[in-house]
This record gives structure tokens, C-alpha cells and sequence, in this order.
């Protein structure tokens, strides 16, 4: 096979998009946003709870529990609701962010070259050289092929880099057998 080289420049989409994906695929990022989420409800409910337990003693209600767990059920309810609008709109606040830092690395032109031995990607301000046994896991999404390595570093590969479908496949198909092969190797 042939290696396949690649000329590119990459923007802001390009960036986002393969930040959301490594977040959307990576079981650690996952876990912990389920984490924070729980850790969350907890301390909305206890904080609430004893303020109403404290506001219900100073005025001596006598149907303190039925208070708390309508209060509970409000909390409950607004936490679903914010969780569901949660954490892709925070993500892509911080990517909006930190993007200023890199943009000055991720704008510029890049040449990627990929053989049966390593990954090579380009630009004026970096060089980055992996072996196919340091990629962990390949993705193809809609408009981008992210190689992630075991250190969670993305290569962004546009598909719009490929002269046509067909040579987005076959670098696909070329991936896979480089990755494998690698494995193999170990």
C-alpha cells in the first residue's frame, strides 16, 4: 500500500468537533460528568434540606416531611432539566475558550503523511510522529477520521482534505489494517 498524504487546514469546527467526539467516546470523560451530576443533586438536596428543616423548626410546621419531599421533588425536577441542557453547552463554552490559546498551532496549513509504520502530521509550529501501536482508537465521524492516541492527542483528519468519497474509504480501510497490524505486533 501506498502512503497516504494528506495537505489541510484545519478552523475552529474542525477543533470542536473533534474535542466533542473525543468527549462523546471517551469512558473516563463520561463517567466522570455522571459523577459530577450525582455529586451535584446531592449537595442541591442536602443544602436545601437543611435550610427548610431550620426554616421549618423556627416556625414550627407540623408537616415537616411533607415539606421536604415536595421540596425534594422541585430539585429533582429542575436538576433533569438541567442536566439535559448540562454539559455540551459547558464543553463548548471551554472550547471556545481555549481555543484562543491554540489557535495560532491549529490554524495554520498541515501535511499528513500516514504509512504502514507511523503517523506523521506537519505545520510550521509543530511536527508530531506517532507509531500506529500509540493510536488507541479510530473514528469516523460525519465530517472529520480522528486518530486518538493513548495520551487522548487528536489527529484531525478533514474529509474534505479527500478528493472523493472513495479515497476517504480506502484511507479508512488503510487505517484500520496499519492499526491492526501494529496491534499485532506487540
Amino acid at each position: 500500500m501506498q502512503p497516504i498524504e494528506l495537505e489541510y487546514q484545519l478552523d475552529f469546527n474542525d477543533y470542536q468537533a473533534a474535542n466533542l467526539a473525543l468527549y462523546k467516546h471517551n469512558p473516563r470523560y463520561q463517567q466522570s460528568l455522571n459523577l459530577n451530576r450525582y455529586y451535584e443533586l446531592l449537595l442541591y438536596v442536602l443544602g436545601a434540606g437543611t435550610i427548610a428543616f431550620f426554616i421549618a423548626a423556627l416556625i414550627q410546621v407540623d408537616h415537616l416531611v411533607v415539606w421536604l419531599i415536595v421540596l425534594g421533588l422541585i430539585l429533582l425536577s429542575g436538576w433533569i432539566i438541567y442536566n439535559h441542557r448540562d454539559m455540551r453547552e459547558f464543553t463548548l463554552d471551554f472550547l471556545k475558550k481555549n481555543y484562543r490559546y491554540e489557535q495560532a498551532t491549529f490554524e495554520l496549513p498541515t501535511t499528513f503523511l500516514g504509512d504502514a509504520n507511523h503517523i506523521q502530521e506537519t505545520n510550521q509550529c509543530f511536527m508530531s510522529d506517532f507509531k500506529w501501536n500509540f493510536i488507541q482508537t479510530m473514528l469516523n465521524e460525519a465530517e472529520h477520521i480522528l486518530l486518538i492516541s493513548h495520551n487522548n492527542r487528536v489527529v484531525v483528519i478533514p474529509k474534505r482534505a479527500f478528493k472523493s468519497p472513495a479515497d476517504q474509504q480506502m484511507a479508512l480501510q488503510q487505517f484500520a489494517q496499519y492499526h491492526a497490524d501494529a496491534q499485532l505486533a506487540e
